[in-house]
């Protein structure tokens, strides 16, 4: 009987931390939104101001993905407030903020800053 609540609550154990993982998981991959944000020219098309208000949505979701993944190297809270100013100045442009140009300029156009630290 013993043996039987130990692997019980084990099994549950395993299962809360699964689904809690599962629930915290991103949306899309570091991969995925670099090549759909980023080389795929959404982010470009935002501060072009060409993107509709669906293009802008999108960029947030994309951005969102960011912050909860682990950078390949380097330390993972700068790279986790890094992504995180990136969704600020993703939501900044959707919202149409004062100065959101600068902000994602600044946050999300320069890919070599980001790839050298973490990449």
């Amino acid at each position: 009987m013993r043996r039987t609540w130990v692997s019980l609550f084990a099994l549950l154990a395993i299962a809360g931390t699964t689904l809690g993982f599962v629930a915290e998981d991103a949306k899309y991959t570091t991969k995925e939104v670099m090549n759909k944000a980023q080389k795929g020219g959404l982010m470009k098309k935002v501060l072009e101001e060409k993107a509709s208000a669906a293009d802008k949505a999108k960029l947030v979701e994309y951005y969102e993905s960011l912050p909860k993944h682990e950078p390949n190297k380097g330390d993972a809270a700068a790279y986790k407030k890094l992504t995180e100013n990136m969704v600020t100045a993703a939501k900044a442009a959707q919202k149409g903020e004062a100065g959101w140009k600068q902000k994602l300029q600044k946050a999300a156009a320069n890919c070599k800053a980001c790839h050298d630290l973490y990449k």
